[in-house]
């Protein structure tokens, strides 16, 4: 290195370094090393997680929008429901331990007493997030803004674009109640701590609809990465800035994202209909 000479790289040597370098983006490389040696899991390490996922608020309107396509008997528990795969942030557990597939969920609250509007809330959130995870639908969200910002966009703009376009077009009229029920408690979340600091939190940005708001809550629970934060901050003081800044953020960002919005509903909705079907016929042949 000293001479500037160029490493040379062997082709199994080049495949391990990527292999490294992608669970490393992912934040995967504990998970995989804690398999490896499970006594890494005994360690009390505070763990940034990230994976790539609509933020709050944009969960809560995309469930608010999906709602008025569903049977629905208690609101609350609903909108509850949908925040709860997020309740990380406030737990300071792995997300594993709350995002799993909608099959796993189903499973889980066959053995228990728990709402069915709690389930369908979380369900939605759980296929949001399905969704959203696709390279399909955020190259597409890409190819809709203007041509001369997509090479900046990263998985964290657009996902804060989508949140600054949910708190600036889709308002949600609800008045959380704090409620545990048998699957929070499964998944080990009090109602006495963390899920009482998660609905006040929570509450206070659906009430300011500000993205400053979000990003405090976003700093308070220090799950988000340095760089998830920066470009937050730089989002958020643009749009503070000035009356013709917000503007303009707003003409560049809310076209596409209404329309990724519409889309992120109808396959939500669409993949509800298939989940119920295919339980529905494993109840037949069970009959």
């Amino acid at each position: 290195m000293v001479k500037q000479q160029q490493m040379c790289w062997t082709k199994q040597g080049a495949h391990l370094f990527l292999h490294v370098r992608t669970q490393v983006l992912n934040d995967d490389l504990r998970e995989s090393f804690e398999r490896w040696h499970p006594a890494m899991k005994k360690t009390n390490v505070p763990i940034q997680e990230y994976k790539t996922m609509p933020m709050p608020y944009s969960h809560l309107a995309l469930a608010q929008s999906c709602l008025s396509n569903l049977a629905v008997d208690d609101r609350n528990d609903f909108y509850l429901g949908a925040l709860m795969p997020d309740i990380r942030y406030f737990t300071g557990r792995p997300r594993s331990e709350y995002h799993f597939s909608i099959e796993k969920l189903n499973i889980i609250t066959k053995s228990i007493t728990v709402s069915n509007a709690f389930v369908l809330g979380y369900g939605i959130h759980l296929l949001i997030d399905e969704l959203w995870a696709t390279d399909e639908l955020r190259d597409e969200y890409k190819r809709l803004f203007p041509f001369f910002i997509r090479s900046k966009l990263n998985i964290r703009l657009l996902e804060a674009a989508l949140e600054i376009a949910c708190l600036a077009h889709y308002a949600v009229p609800i008045q959380l109640q704090i409620k545990g029920n048998a699957l929070t408690r499964q998944l080990g979340v009090r109602e006495s701590d963390a899920l009482t600091s998660a609905v006040q939190s929570l509450q206070r940005y659906i009430d300011q609809r500000n993205l400053q708001t979000g990003l405090q809550m976003a700093e308070a629970s220090g799950k988000y990465t340095l760089e998830r934060l920066a470009q937050m901050r730089y989002l958020s003081n643009a749009l503070e800035m000035s009356r013709f800044t917000r503007a303009l953020v707003h003409l560049l960002i809310i076209p596409p994202s209404q329309r990724i919005y519409k889309r992120l509903v109808d396959g939500a909705l669409a993949r509800v209909g298939e989940v119920r079907l295919s339980n529905e016929r494993k109840m037949n042949s069970v009959v």
